[in-house]
């Protein structure tokens, strides 16, 4: 019961429209989904594993495949270069 509410509360969110997308892409970004992990420094190693897995989590929860998520990812790039050619 709570998983199903949990899928749907997200994909209500992210999924059901253009502005969930955009925000979806850039949590994927914040959370370093497309950066590496490894870092000579075993701190730096763990946050960037944390962030990551943050990402797998609402990826998981969503359930989307890479090609979802380089989707989202894009279309947040996309909005922030229109926005700058705008200004």
């Amino acid at each position: 019961m709570f998983n199903a509410r949990r899928k749907r509360d997200f994909d209500r969110v992210f999924n059901g429209s253009e502005e969930g997308q955009r925000v979806l892409g850039e949590l994927y970004k914040m959370c370093g989904y497309k950066s590496q992990i490894f870092s000579n420094d075993p701190n730096q190693t763990a946050f960037n594993a944390g962030r990551h897995r943050i990402a797998q989590g609402i990826a998981s929860i969503l359930n989307q495949s890479e090609e979802d998520i380089h989707r989202a990812i894009k279309i947040h790039e996309e909005a922030i270069i229109t926005e700058r050619k705008q200004k």
